[in-house]
């Protein structure tokens, strides 16, 4: 293996770099519910990771048939949720009434308030889901909920984006200079990023095995599932990942860099 190829169990690069092994993530399991958490959630607090600029929650939830999230409260957040496989129930108290499955993305506009579960809509195959929760800029609002088909990971080696600030190529838009966008893959594919000057990126490894790119100081940084990559402030330099003897499936943020005070 390359000198330069860099395992996660690193945690820090150089200043403003960081790699997040999916191993030291928060963990909850219960009779019905395996979760995972990229930041401080439910019981689970860990100091300096509470959120990621406007990104607050990312949770890989494994849940089984016939069970889920009874009816809860949420208010003032941009909920995403993104199956990997099985599919999720949807019932929310403005009526709605949804399975979403893999290859669509669902938000959940909360705003000024919204009551919903999420369900196994199973009663005999697991519900594997992403979950991401973004604080929006502007508090209160009228609260809405949306599901779109995406070609996820349909194309190995494009990006498909899910989230910009202009809706571009049927993504959502959320706030000016937020993008969320996925990739897969392979042995002999590699995608490029190019991240705005001083913007914030954080790159997840979903699943399979891959490495990172990161242009800063030449390294390759090998990831693993559940691995994450945080730039506190990114370089104009492309970040690139390709699949490392198998493939792999990505997500990308990117958001505006922070007001200086």
């Amino acid at each position: 293996m390359a000198a330069d190829l860099k395992d996660a169990a690193m945690q820090k690069l150089e200043p403003g770099v960081e790699l997040r092994p999916g191993d030291r993530r928060g963990t909850f399991s219960n009779h019905w519910l395996h979760a995972r958490f990229s930041f401080s959630f439910g019981s689970w607090q860990q100091p300096g990771r509470d959120r990621f600029g406007p990104l607050r929650a990312l949770n890989e939830d494994t849940v089984q048939p016939g069970t889920g999230f009874d009816m809860h409260p949420h208010r003032d957040l941009d909920i995403f949720m993104l199956p990997l496989a099985g599919a999720v129930a949807h019932h929310d108290s403005l009526g709605h009434r949804t399975i979403v499955r893999p290859g669509q993305v669902q938000r959940m506009r909360a705003g000024a308030g919204i009551r919903h579960s999420q369900m196994n809509a199973s009663a005999s195959e697991l519900d594997h889901h992403l979950q991401i929760w973004l604080t929006p800029r502007q508090a209160g609002g009228t609260p809405t909920v949306e599901a779109r088909d995406f070609d996820l990971f349909g194309r190995p080696g494009r990006w498909c984006p899910v989230i910009t600030p202009d809706g571009r190529d049927g993504s959502f838009v959320s706030d000016p200079g937020t993008f969320l966008a996925a990739v897969r893959v392979g042995m002999a594919e590699a995608a490029t990023w190019s991240p705005r000057a001083g913007s914030m990126v954080y790159l997840h490894a979903i699943d399979g095995r891959g490495t990172a790119s990161i242009g800063l100081a030449g390294d390759r940084i090998r990831l693993g599932a559940g691995d994450a990559l945080a730039i506190a402030r990114a370089t104009p330099v492309p970040l690139r990942v390709e699949g490392d003897g198998t493939a792999a499936r990505f997500l990308i943020f990117e958001f505006a860099a922070p007001a200086a005070d």
